[in-house]
């Protein structure tokens, strides 16, 4: 399981998921992760990596499935955090929703 942690926002996230996507086919790993990712990210990430997606981390998906949670934020920068601490006020779609639990 390869989990792919931080995108660089300088560099388009289709490239370190086409690179994932490499390692599969390869051979070279099982299954990928993705975390700290936006929607669109991972509607892109599902779309490239289909069933070999195996987790979602996100604090909005967290908050949107449960009304009581604390999520455990692994920022090492502050405004990591800051963008943790935003989830709080996303709201998912239903449809982002039913896509982000499946």
């Amino acid at each position: 399981m390869h989990q792919f942690h931080r995108p660089d926002p300088a560099e388009p996230y289709a490239d370190p998921v086409g690179a994932i996507c490499d390692l599969l086919g390869e051979g070279v790993i099982l299954m990928a992760g993705i975390s700290s990712a936006d929607v669109a990210q991972i509607d892109e990430a599902r779309e490239v990596l289909g069933s070999r997606l195996a987790s979602v981390s996100e604090p909005i998906w967290a908050l949107a499935v449960v009304s009581v949670v604390i999520p455990i934020s692994g920022a090492s920068r502050p405004d990591s955090f800051r963008d943790s601490a935003g989830a709080a006020d996303l709201v998912l779609t239903a449809e982002q929703l039913a896509r982000v639990s499946a």
